[in-house]
């Protein structure tokens, strides 16, 4: 970057891969052949990593189903919160890939395909920065007890908040009211 364009490392955040590139005495555009085998690198990574996940998931699946079978070893409480555990994994597996893997994945194609992000952007860019949020959610969802933990915290708060004692009795009464006319 300093050489090429008079920039030091403070100057910029991002650079990307420059795919295509002209022959500064032709003036001919040619593809970049190491940029292509950098993303053909980052495919192997990316697909060995993804293989290795699948692998996992297909082997963690057949011992579920087997500790499923065997339930003599394993109490109904466990493999239950077992199996909410694993939905847990897969979904904060997934949520990545199409939160943020994948529109990543299309953000750098741009480049690639000599085209302008245009009104993608504004798609593609909320995607990818609300990943971490969905990734702390997953587990608050799928596992029951932390469900029921938080389903009654906010409903200890609700109580607590704006609800005065003459509230209260209100309501009762006017409960009372309505259960005697049914």
């Amino acid at each position: 970057m300093l050489t090429n364009y008079g920039l030091n490392r403070n100057d910029y955040t991002y650079a990307s891969s420059w795919f295509y590139r002209k022959n500064p005495t032709t003036g001919e555009e040619h593809a970049s052949i190491p940029d292509f085998l950098f993303l053909a690198n980052l495919g192997i990574i990316i697909g060995s990593g993804f293989s290795i996940i699948v692998y996992c998931w297909l082997r963690l699946r057949s011992e579920l189903l087997k500790s499923a079978r065997d339930l003599t070893q394993v109490s109904q409480k466990t493999l239950e919160m077992q199996r909410q555990l694993f939905r847990s994994l897969i979904a904060q597996t997934l949520f990545p890939v199409f939160l943020m893997f994948i529109p990543a994945g299309i953000l750098l194609s741009f480049p690639i395909l000599k085209q302008e992000m245009g009104p993608i952007e504004l798609i593609i860019l909320p995607l990818i920065t609300t990943q971490p949020f969905m990734d702390a959610l997953v587990p608050m969802y799928f596992i029951r007890d932390y469900r029921m933990e938080i389903m009654k915290f906010f409903k200890k708060s609700g109580n607590r908040i704006g609800v005065s004692s003459q509230d209260k009795s209100n309501t009762s009464k006017n409960h009372r009211f309505v259960c005697k006319i049914i």
